[in-house]
């Protein structure tokens, strides 16, 4: 019995697959792994911009027979990044639709060997080797379009646009555009090699040909200039003649270039317009409410100086949050991740106020997610001197000053006699939760400022989930200066 289970163990060891020894070796040599953003993002960015370039350059060296060095040297130093990316990639983390990221090397050698590998190798393929095969004198040509296949690495930068759009905090009209204009031309620029290819395969014009009619000419940088001239006219229909097709192939072509060129600007101006028309809805939607602000202030006859005021707090509350209410957007998220939020924001500020130093942990994660976030624009009064508040105030961004306010003729004209800066990180208002009597204090934002505010409402809430509500009155009638609560 003991030898037959001895002898089925070894049989399933050996029939175990076993990964090819060459990419075994691989992993046991390069067994780190890197994150998609940081470096490597904007890495991956460098080389999109270089492919985009690479892939004109290369149609431009094979049709009209430029071989320079400096060209050469260029395609061959983008090459290079480009297998090293290639390489990099086999170490690079990646985010599944459930939006966890895969960090381990094993899954990210194999995501990327068996997804985009096989397209980039392809893409990468030395076709440039059978130009041996052809004489001397021949062979720059034919290098030249042996290397056309780099072209396929256009789709890199089409998924590399497409990734950036379904992102949440980009600027998706400016991105759109920059998308088409830089496909539009991509397009105009083979069309219009193709257009000289027709009449001058090799760079030796024929005749009859479009070429052969007065635009043959020795500069290969003009002769493109022209074709690109004829591929922008014949494409949105303007036609002006001065370069017509000669020959039935030319024709049918150019048949074909008025037909595309309807769909691709068709396309280009609809994508251009449906990301204008989104951008400037939220924004009409939000002017619109502030002219009926507007309308009712001069209908109330609001004094004109008010009026301003108010307008600037709604324009300036659009160029900071797009007139998003950020508290109740992140209501909508789960409790645990929207606490998780709020004490990343304000968690450290909240910890040094003196009444929640001896709070623990979950005292503070709950406490933090009954804050209301407000912004309030500069030189706007956040408290007045006289006025009831029962809030607290921590200063995420911007600065504050508290103001020691003489007796003026009015509340508008109060005299400033001493004042107290908060900044970034600093906390106001504390006492508000302890006693109901007014303000001594005027506390006016010297910058546009982000406040976090906590009522004595959700503080006393809170401390009624986690002890009972005598607490909160011996807290109220002075008998203590912190909150210690503990598990």
């Amino acid at each position: 019995m003991n030898d037959n289970k001895m002898d089925s163990c070894v049989v399933e060891v050996k029939s175990q697959p076993r990964t090819m020894g060459f990419f075994a070796t691989l992993k046991r040599w390069n067994r780190f792994v890197i994150k998609e953003d940081g470096v490597f993002g904007y890495f991956k960015l460098a080389n999109a911009v270089l492919i985009y370039v690479t892939c004109l350059t290369t149609a431009f060296m094979a049709v009209f027979c430029q071989h320079r060095l400096s060209l050469l040297l260029f395609t061959y130093i983008s090459e290079a990044l480009f297998l090293f990316e290639m390489y990099l990639k086999f170490h690079v983390c990646y985010t599944l639709k459930n939006l966890q990221v895969v960090d381990n090397y094993d899954l990210t050698f194999d995501h990327y060997l068996h997804g985009e590998f096989l397209f980039d190798v392809v893409a990468s393929l030395p076709l440039e080797l059978f130009c041996f095969a052809y004489a001397p004198g021949k062979r720059m040509s034919r290098l030249a379009y042996l290397r056309l296949i780099r072209i396929l690495r256009m789709k890199r930068v089409r998924e590399l646009f497409s990734k950036w759009l379904s992102q949440l905090n980009i600027n998706v009209f400016g991105l759109t555009l920059c998308k088409n204009v830089a496909e539009a031309f991509a397009v105009i620029h083979i069309l219009s090699c193709i257009w000289y290819v027709l009449a001058c395969p090799y760079c030796k014009c024929i005749s009859p040909s479009w070429a052969a009619g007065g635009h043959n000419h020795a500069d290969p940088y003009r002769q493109y200039f022209h074709c690109f001239y004829w591929a922008v006219a014949t494409m949105t229909s303007t036609g002006y003649g001065d370069i017509n097709a000669t020959t039935s192939i030319e024709m049918i072509y150019s048949i074909c270039v008025m037909i595309s060129g309807k769909v691709i600007f068709s396309c280009v101006l609809s994508n251009v317009t449906s990301a204008l028309a989104s951008t400037e809805e939220h924004r009409s939607s939000f002017e619109e409410k502030v002219k009926e602000v507007q309308a009712y202030m001069r209908d109330q006859h609001v004094k004109p100086s008010l009026q301003t005021r108010v307008v600037n707090f709604f324009r300036d509350s659009w160029e900071t949050t797009r007139s998003i209410n950020v508290s109740a957007v992140l209501l909508e998220a789960p409790f645990c991740l929207r606490a998780e939020v709020y004490v990343t924001l304000i968690g450290d500020t909240v910890r040094t106020i003196p009444m929640f130093k001896r709070c623990d942990e979950p005292f503070i994660r709950h406490l933090c997610s009954t804050a209301k976030y407000n912004h309030f624009c500069a030189g706007e009064f956040v408290i007045r001197s006289g006025n009831l508040d029962e809030n607290l105030y921590i200063v995420r961004r911007g600065e504050v000053e508290g103001i020691v306010e003489g007796s003026g003729p009015n509340c508008a004209e109060s005299v400033k006699s001493g004042t107290i800066e908060y900044k970034d990180g600093d906390f106001f208002g504390e006492d508000n939760l302890l006693k109901d009597t007014p303000s001594t204090l005027s506390f006016r934002t010297k910058t546009p400022a982000d406040l976090f505010i906590f009522s004595k409402a959700s503080v006393h809430h809170v401390i009624k989930i986690f002890q009972d509500g005598d607490f909160w009155v011996g807290l109220t009638a002075g008998s203590s200066g912190e909150i210690e609560i503990s598990h």
